[in-house]
């Protein structure tokens, strides 16, 4: 009998297939077994920072809060702080009172922001 199994041995390649399937038996089993890094969310109000003012003109956001929902890996979205976030608004060059601008968020590494409501705010003097 010549089978596929004799002709590895002849040829010399009956190593590396044993490592062959060696590997993938393992890396199956990494892979099955390995537990599932599982997401979750939070949920701030934070108050909103105005970025850039210049001149004598003091603006304010309006609404000066809103609500930011992070998502990231329970472990790590667990110790982010509330001070680590922030919820701010660009101003370059000049703006008049009742301009709509974006709120942008920033967050730790890892965090990705699922929600802000609102997500444009208005801007009004102080």
């Amino acid at each position: 009998m010549n089978g596929w199994w004799s002709r590895t041995r002849q040829e010399g390649t009956r190593p590396v297939l044993l490592i062959a399937v060696l590997m993938s038996t393992t890396l199956w089993t990494f892979v099955a077994f390995l537990p599932r890094m599982e997401s979750d969310q939070r949920k701030w109000i934070l108050p909103i920072q105005i970025v850039g003012q210049e001149g004598h003109t003091t603006w304010v956001a309006q609404p000066r809060t809103a609500e930011v929902v992070l998502t990231g890996p329970r472990g790590l979205l667990n110790r982010v702080q509330e001070a680590e976030v922030a919820l701010r608004v660009h101003l370059p060059g000049q703006h008049a009172s009742g301009d709509v601008l974006p709120i942008q968020v920033e967050a730790p590494p890892g965090m990705i922001r699922s929600e802000v409501t609102p997500e444009e705010v208005r801007l009004v003097t102080e």
